[in-house]
């Protein structure tokens, strides 16, 4: 069973690895992927 710590943690990390991508889209100009990435990321910090 999976603790609410361990969930959040699961969720952060998550976000952290979507934000690095977010900063790889910017530095390629790839704007939309951006925007994506962005939103993904602020949604999981929501989600603990």
């Amino acid at each position: 069973m999976k603790t609410n710590i361990s969930l959040a943690k699961k969720w952060v990390v998550s976000a952290r690895a979507n934000l690095e991508r977010f900063l790889k889209s910017l530095k390629s100009e790839d704007f939309a992927d951006a925007a994506f990435r962005s939103q993904f990321a602020i949604e999981k910090l929501n989600k603990f």
